[in-house]
This record gives structure tokens, C-alpha cells and sequence, in this order.
């Protein structure tokens, strides 16, 4: 073999292809080119290689968003993953590794994670495995996670663990892939997919084609300096072997190697609620339907007649995850809360962009709120569902003092949409039936935030400074603002769909 062995000729480049991966690039080269010396961004141009970069934008993804992530053993690990493995091994195997672990736990001397892991032991006895909130929020809140990895990796390692923890660790996710939202029109019935959930990706691989060889090398991401060592490589006299196979070419497709270990499984939601709704004649008449799935985890699928939003309630809570700013900091770029930037309208004021919102009547609930104020700024993000990039908004909320305000009612938050009609619905629609947060939820029923969204449309906002009861007689003795758009559903006046939340968690 000669020198033309491992110049480029002819490139196919072929990936395994799913519903989770883009399909696969593919070039033709016909002229012969050396790239002795050419940089890595080069050889892709030259090749067409022509992918979006969308790192510079916050991504955002409200239907299957990933809230929570740990490393074991060098692996990303999505808690999702984990709470899954726990829920597809059966009870009998679960309590075998608890007890190995538990006494290993003793062996090492180390009576903590034994305590720990029967405590998991006793709570797992006690609980319904299906309730997947409750069961996160047990393992977040008593540092199950942190102290009993062993165990962990131990479960996620029971389906398949050739593949699992046996791989070279870098650079490696491990995730699940869950569609929330899945029809089954032959049925008439929502369900819940979990599409091959639980899931080893390799983040970023290089790919390495060979001329005589049919199957691909693949090979962990490497830095600059190794890349430039490696096609230096392919350029020397002498034959490039690898693993038997001459080197054709090295480059990097910007796909994932994906390796399911859970098959596609779809389960029936457990309870779904469908009304319509319209604030006022200025808002559009809305089709919503709230679902508690399998694991009785809320989602909203909000229609219009020329638009639909789906988000599920995880995502509406955690949208000031997104209510952040780049800065550098010991030499990286981190993201910074903005009411950590700006804790005072002072600081605000003094920056460009921020503008000054008077669409504040949420932010306003309650006598001692009602001269507050907000502040807008508008951004890019790119939408991971959608595959685009859309409009959202930074916002802060100041008191007539100037100081931030962080009450759960009126706290400030990020928006999914800019637009009048887009953050209706995308943000001020799924409030009404949520609340901002679990506190909120708990304090102020759908029911009250709905009578204040007739109120808004009022010229007196009367209501805006009442709540429970007098909120209720209030609205119920008015019929003008009754009138004001659609009438409220029956399911939300009589709180059903809080009751049933409330009910099956215990509260």
C-alpha cells in the first residue's frame, strides 16, 4: 500500500440512524486533496460539513426537559435514568442489592450510607414505586444519590452491564429518552411513551472510515494537540494501521453513538382533564388538556386555532433555571442568576436592554404589591423540541423600595414567549392552572388565579387586592366579570384537578 491509501478519495460517512439521531451526512469527494497541515474546521468545509451551532443561545426543551444530572464513574447520569432502572427492576432484585450494598456498607465501616440505604430500604416498603415525584424528591432531599452511588450504578448496570459501566467512561451521558406526549388516535386514549428510556451516549464522537475495513472505529473526543498529531499521521509515507483497517479519513460527524438498554415501552396515563377557556375577547379561545401519566406527573397540552404549546409542569417550575446571564468567572463562562446581577432596581437602570413592562398585574396581587415594577429583556434561545430558535424573555420584579422581589406569588420568572398571544400561552396559561411554584400552588387554588385573570380585563382590579373567600364572593357577585370572556370551567371552580394532585400526593 502506498501514500494514495490514506489520501481521501472517496468519503461515505454512515450512522446508525433512530427517531432520537438527524439523519446521517453524506459526501462524495472525486478530486484528490492532501491535508497535511489543514486545520479541523478546514477539512469539514471542505467536505460541506455544514452544522448549526446553537451553544451560544440558552437551550431549552419544555416537553422533555432534564432538571437533574449526576456523575458516577466519570458518566453524566440523568436522575431520570435512574428513578426508570429503579422502576423496571422488580421488587425481589431491588431488595437483594439493597441488602448486598447494605452490608458492604457495614464491611467498609461505613454506617452512614448503611443507615442511608435502609432508610431507601423502609421508604420503598412504604411507597408506591409509580409515584416518580415523590420517590425524586425523597432521593434530592435525603442525599441518596451522593452517598450510595455504588448502588446506583449497581441498578443501572442490571439490564445490560456489558454495556453500562464496561465502556470507556469519557465523555459518555447516560439518559433516558422520554416522549410525554404520545396519541394513540385508533384508541382515543393519551398515553406515555418511553421511547428505549435509559440510555449510554457517546457526546461528540469522531468517527474514523477505512478503506478496506466495512465497519466504522469510533474513538472518544480527543483535544487539538492529538488531532493534530493524528492527521499528521495519516499523511506520513509509511501505512497507517488501525485494528487492522487502513485510515481513510478522520472527522467529526456532530452526531451521538446511541446504546439503548431499555426497549420502547408506552403506558396509560392515569387521569386527563380537557377544558376550554378564554380570558377575554383580546385572548385567544384555549383547548387544554392536563394529564397525570403513568407516574402521575403533570403535563399540559395547550391548542389555540393557530397554535399549540406543550409543556409539562417540571419545566413551568424550573423556568428560572433559564433566568440567568453569562459572566466570566475564573477564567470560564458561568451562568449567573440575574437577581444575584441585579438585586436592586438601581442596578437594572443602569444596564442597556432592560425594558420597562407596564403588563404587570400578576406581580401586583396584594395591597402591599401594587406598586410594583418590571423589567424585560428579550433573548434568543433555541427551542430543543422545536429544533428553532424563538424569543423568550429575562424578567425581574422590584417593589416600590427598589428591592427585588422573591415571593413565590408574584416572583419574577423567565418566559417561554415574548409576544402578547405567545406568553399567554406559553407562560401566563400553564400559571393559571399551576401556580409559579409548588408553595404558590398550595396557597392559591387555579380557581382564584383564574378569577384574577377576569379581574385584569377590570377597570377597578378590585380583585387583585383580595384572595380566598373574599376573592370567591367577590367574583361569584359580580356577573359582569363573569362575562368577561368564557365562563370559568366547572372542573376548575370545583378545584378537581388540585384535589386530585393533592390527593394522590398525600397533601
Amino acid at each position: 500500500m502506498s501514500k494514495m491509501l490514506i489520501m481521501i478519495n472517496v468519503l461515505f460517512v454512515l450512522l446508525l440512524s433512530s427517531k432520537l439521531t438527524k439523519e446521517a451526512d453524506h459526501s462524495l469527494l472525486i478530486d484528490e486533496f492532501s491535508i497535511i497541515g489543514m486545520p479541523r474546521e478546514n477539512i469539514l468545509d471542505f467536505l460541506g460539513f455544514e452544522r448549526e451551532d446553537y451553544s451560544d443561545y440558552p437551550i431549552i426543551n419544555t416537553v422533555n426537559m432534564v432538571t437533574e444530572t449526576i456523575v458516577i464513574d466519570q458518566i453524566i447520569i440523568d436522575t431520570e435514568a435512574i428513578y426508570y432502572a429503579l422502576f423496571k427492576t422488580n421488587n425481589k432484585v431491588l431488595n437483594e442489592k439493597l441488602d448486598y450494598h447494605s452490608i458492604q456498607a457495614v464491611i467498609n465501616g461505613d454506617q452512614y450510607s448503611y443507615q442511608k440505604l435502609r432508610d431507601f430500604q423502609s421508604f420503598l416498603f412504604l411507597n408506591d414505586i409509580e409515584n416518580k415525584e415523590k420517590i425524586q424528591t425523597y432521593l434530592k432531599e435525603t442525599n441518596q444519590l451522593d452517598y450510595n452511588s455504588d448502588f446506583f450504578k449497581d441498578i443501572l448496570s442490571i439490564e445490560n452491564e456489558n454495556i453500562v459501566f464496561n465502556l470507556d467512561h469519557d465523555n459518555k451521558i447516560y439518559q433516558t429518552k422520554t416522549i410525554h406526549y404520545y396519541e394513540d388516535f385508533d384508541l382515543d386514549e393519551t398515553l406515555s411513551g418511553v421511547y428505549k428510556n435509559s440510555e449510554i451516549i457517546d457526546v461528540d464522537l469522531y468517527y474514523i472510515k477505512s478503506e478496506t475495513c466495512n465497519d466504522f472505529n469510533f474513538s472518544k473526543k480527543i483535544d487539538e494537540s492529538e488531532l493534530t498529531t493524528f492527521i499528521n499521521d495519516l499523511n506520513q509515507d509509511q501505512e497507517s494501521i488501525v485494528n487492522g483497517c487502513y485510515l481513510q479519513l478522520f472527522t467529526h460527524t456532530g452526531e451521538n453513538k446511541i446504546f439503548p438498554i431499555f426497549d420502547e415501552e408506552y403506558y396509560p396515563h392515569k387521569q386527563k382533564y380537557v377544558f376550554e377557556y378564554q380570558s377575554n375577547y383580546t385572548r385567544p379561545y384555549l383547548r387544554t388538556t392536563v394529564i397525570f401519566d403513568y407516574w402521575n406527573l403533570e403535563k399540559m397540552l395547550i391548542a389555540s386555532e393557530v397554535s399549540s404549546f406543550k409543556i409539562t409542569k417540571e419545566a413551568h417550575y424550573h423556568r428560572n433555571d433559564y433566568n440567568c446571564e453569562i459572566i466570566d468567572s475564573d477564567w470560564e463562562n458561568k451562568c449567573k442568576a440575574i437577581g444575584d446581577i441585579y438585586p436592586t432596581k438601581y442596578y437594572v437602570n443602569e444596564q442597556d436592554f432592560w425594558l420597562y413592562s407596564k403588563n404587570n398585574y400578576f406581580h401586583q396581587l396584594g395591597e402591599s404589591n401594587k406598586f410594583n415594577v418590571k423589567y424585560l429583556k428579550i433573548i434568543d434561545y433555541y427551542d430543543d423540541y422545536a429544533n428553532e430558535l424563538k424569543k423568550g424573555s429575562f424578567e425581574l420584579i422590584y417593589d416600590e423600595l427598589g428591592d427585588l422581589v422573591v415571593d413565590d406569588q408574584i416572583i419574577y420568572t423567565f418566559n417561554f414567549g415574548v409576544s402578547e398571544m405567545d406568553h399567554y400561552l406559553k407562560d401566563i396559561f400553564p400559571y393559571l392552572v399551576w401556580g409559579n411554584t409548588m408553595k404558590d400552588r398550595s396557597e392559591n387554588t387555579s380557581y382564584a388565579r383564574m378569577i384574577w385573570d377576569k379581574d385584569r380585563f377590570t377597570n377597578s382590579k378590585t380583585g387583585s387586592e383580595l384572595t380566598g373567600i373574599d376573592l370567591i364572593h367577590y367574583f361569584e357577585s359580580k356577573s359582569f366579570i363573569q362575562n368577561i370572556g368564557s365562563k370559568i370551567p366547572t372542573m376548575i371552580s370545583n378545584n378537581e384537578i388540585d384535589n386530585y394532585y393533592f390527593t394522590i400526593h398525600g397533601q
